[in-house]
């Protein structure tokens, strides 16, 4: 028998909570609704605000992920989820606003152009737009699918009614289109809204039009008494289906329960859609509703359907003239045995600015890394490891507070990371624990923010006429010496090395040993940051590429760089193995930024979401070398990683993050489905789910690619794999939305004051 835990709270289930919600108006006394012959039809449910879903969920928790259809495609435009639908914008949307009225929850116009995406799994030959809508300052609304005019409707200002454009008799792909909606005849200086509209309905032409009943978010989901047994479920009047992206993984199962809500029988069905498959049914079972019938408990495999992007489709199907079918607690499980947190007295952070995974063990020439090497085989390596923005502040203040750069606020270079946000440091001190940052890195400077929480705090400028490697030397001091006081307290350590990037702490001499031998090439070890932001900035694109013997010295320089770091890390663990405090030592080694790949020049601040430069280096050493040597599959992130040194410092992130402890994903126990990493950088973002990536910017349409076939993102698939498209989009749309609205992130973006020391330090950095 399954496990009925949930990875990371990851069920079907929670989305019926948050389809209850509505426009926050309550039905004091419902009134019974009936079908055509005059039965009494068992009551939608109540409409009101329901909890938000449970901290660390999946995106089926969210109504953006889902598509309702009842006799068509059906958009409820009463609800924050209809957003998803604007044409790939992330908003915020000051062009419409969600409001209820008398039990009415609908969106108010203030643009007379508004624009709304529709997507097709198959082909249609013909289509009727229907939309149930109020006048305001407008009186007539027009349409066009696709830039094809439908025509145009009177609406009338007493009250909301359901309208009908003229049908629409041409073929339509499958695959995404476009309903654009025109209000006209506005008096001049007219401030109301445009108009008022509850809902859009996409219908084969010739139903009823006075007939319809909508399936709204709010009676999508209700108490199901059958037999006795109370149930949340969700309820579809036939015919109708709800349909939800999950990306499955091996070993997990669907269970449910399907039930009849009143008098008379259905179908129900449950569907798999995915990318160039046809449907697959995963089951289908008539079930009857009666006084005594049952719920019919139904556990689904899905092994059947590989590691895979899946449409899971509820649908409902009935010859009867009342009742519903009812879908109850919807959840997909895991067998995984859970796993207790590991905890350590001393965690230490290393991470490595412009740094190329290839430069390390186990690739690149790294015989010379030999400490490198040692901890590489003393960890266990995570080569799906992606940082959250190409914002160097921002990926490192992820790491210190386990929240997304959405969230923190962190996403340009010169915002700062506002002393309201607790960093583990500041946590670490509330349980009487001891903290210290050593940086030599220009973003990670006081006046970022990142000189509040600690113990012990010190920076050392690339301006100064100090080693790259000072902040591993006075992170050893600061041990050695805390450790010779006492070694009760929990301790953190965080070490921001230059790592890879300019300016190279190398001399002349070592310089002149560097490959290629007869360089002739601009690049300078000191100067190497103010060159290459020139070559950044150059006003011509094609003089903005370094050229092969460029490149062979850049990553010549960086290796030389490496090796006298190499030197200082291995006296770092040498202090913790001399101590014996090594082998119960969390220690991770990470990257922030890569250096991004040929031919464009490196580095830069804020550069494109391309994953080249997200995809950076990250190796854990657990305690007692739990993992050493192993390679963990599956794409993390940065929050991933602050919740696995809370967890080992014995400190609490916010429940609401949702991140995956690290030691238990290198244990097996992964997700029950696959999670998406969104990374964002202001308005740019970059989704990975799956094999999938969607890279794009607000208001534009994006790019799809397959990364497993296609790591270079060269192809775009958008056009031709509309099911990962719509779903790459929603999860986007619905993560964004997320983060954003995290009880923990910020209100405003702090920006920083830039002293001129630390202005000195960005100009030598290329910033």
């Amino acid at each position: 028998m399954s496990d009925p835990r949930t990875a990371l709270g990851w069920s079907l289930a929670s989305l019926l909570l948050l389809l209850a919600i509505g426009s926050g108006c309550k039905r004091s006394e419902p009134r019974p609704t009936r079908n055509e012959q005059g039965a009494a039809l068992p009551d939608r449910g109540q409409r009101g605000a329901a909890p938000r879903p449970e901290p660390g969920s999946a995106p089926f928790e969210r109504a953006a992920l889902c598509r309702v259809e009842h006799g068509g495609m059906f958009l409820d435009l009463g609800g924050d989820a209809s957003h998803a639908r604007r044409s790939f914008l992330l908003g915020p949307f000051s062009d419409l606003a969600n409001d209820t009225f008398s039990d009415q929850s609908y969106t108010r116009f203030s643009a007379p152009v508004i624009s709304y995406d529709f997507w097709l799994n198959e082909p249609r030959d013909a289509l009727e737009v229907r939309i149930r809508a109020k006048a305001g300052s407008s009186s007539s609304l027009s349409a066009s699918v696709d830039q094809v005019r439908l025509g145009t409707v009177r609406v009338r200002s007493e009250a909301f009614r359901t309208l009908a454009f003229p049908a629409l008799k041409a073929p339509l792909a499958p695959g995404r289109h476009l309903l654009t909606l025109r209000w006209a005849g506005r008096p001049s200086g007219d401030g109301r809204p445009y108009g008022m509209a509850e809902w859009i309905h996409w219908a084969e032409p010739g139903q009823p039009l006075e007939e319809y009943r909508p399936e709204r978010e709010s009676s999508l989901s209700a108490d199901v008494v059958l037999n006795g047994v109370p149930r949340r479920s969700i309820v579809l009047e036939a015919p109708a289906s709800l349909s939800c992206p999950v990306q499955v993984v091996p070993g997990t199962e669907l269970s449910l329960g399907l039930g009849f809500w009143g008098e008379g029988s259905g179908v129900a069905r449950i569907i798999a859609r995915r990318e160039g498959v046809p449907p697959q049914v995963l089951t289908e079972r008539r079930v009857t509703g009666s006084a005594t019938a049952p719920w019919t408990d139904v556990s689904l495999k899905l092994d059947g359907l590989g590691s895979s992007l899946v449409e899971l489709e509820l649908n409902a199907t009935s010859d009867s003239p009342g009742g519903r079918l009812a879908f109850s607690q919807p959840r997909i499980l895991s067998k995984a045995v859970p796993v207790a947190p590991v905890r350590a007295k001393l965690v230490v952070l290393v991470v490595a600015s412009g740094l190329h995974r290839e430069l390390l063990p186990p690739f690149g020439e790294n015989r010379r890394l030999r400490h490198y090497g040692q901890l590489a085989d003393a960890s266990a390596r995570f080569p799906e490891y992606r940082v959250p923005t190409t914002v160097v502040g921002g990926v490192v203040a992820s790491l210190l507070t386990g929240l997304p750069p959405l969230a923190h606020g962190l996403t340009t270079p010169r915002a700062r990371l506002p002393a309201t946000v607790l960093t583990l440091a500041d946590r670490l001190h509330e349980s009487s624990g001891e903290s210290a940052m050593f940086t030599g890195v220009p973003q990670t400077l006081a006046a970022f923010g990142f000189d509040h929480g600690w113990n012990s705090y010190e920076s050392f400028s690339p301006v100064n006429d100090v080693p790259a490697t000072e902040p591993l030397e006075r992170a050893k001091a600061w041990l050695e010496r805390a450790l010779q006081r006492d070694r009760e307290p929990t301790r953190l350590v965080v070490v921001h090395l230059r790592g890879g990037h300019p300016p190279w702490d190398l001399s002349r001499d070592e310089v002149a040993e560097l490959e290629p031998r007869e360089y002739n090439g601009l690049l300078e070890a000191r100067r190497g940051g103010l060159i290459l932001s020139s070559i950044r900035s150059h006003p011509r694109v094609a003089q903005r590429r370094l050229s092969p013997g460029d490149w062979v010295r850049l990553h010549a320089m960086q290796q030389a760089a490496l090796v006298k770091q190499d030197a200082a890390l291995g006296s770092l663990i040498e202090l913790l193995e001399r101590t014996n405090a090594w082998d119960d030592t969390l220690f991770v080694f990470t990257g922030d930024v890569a250096t991004g790949d040929p031919p464009e020049a490196p580095f830069g601040a804020a550069r494109t979401l391309t994953e080249d430069r997200l995809l950076a280096p990250l190796w854990v050493k657990f305690p007692h070398a739990r993992f050493a040597g192993s390679v963990v599959p599956g794409l993390v992130t940065s929050t991933d990683l602050a919740a696995t040194l809370a967890t080992a410092l014995g400190v609490s992130l916010p429940t609401e993050l949702g991140s995956l402890d690290l030691y238990r994903l290198a244990s097996g126990d992964a997700p029950t489905v696959g999670r998406p990493l969104l990374a964002s950088l202001e308005q740019e973002y970059a989704t990975r789910w799956g094999r999938w990536l969607l890279r794009g910017s607000s208001g534009k349409l994006p790019l799809l690619c397959e990364i497993s076939v296609d790591p270079a993102c060269s192809h775009d698939v958008f056009a031709e794999s509309p099911l990962a498209a719509e779903a790459l989009w929603r999860v986007t749309f619905d993560e964004h939305e997320r983060q954003r609205t995290l009880d923990a992130a910020v209100k405003s973006v702090e920006a920083a004051t830039l002293d001129k020391d630390t202005a000195a330090a960005l100009q030598v950095w290329g910033d």
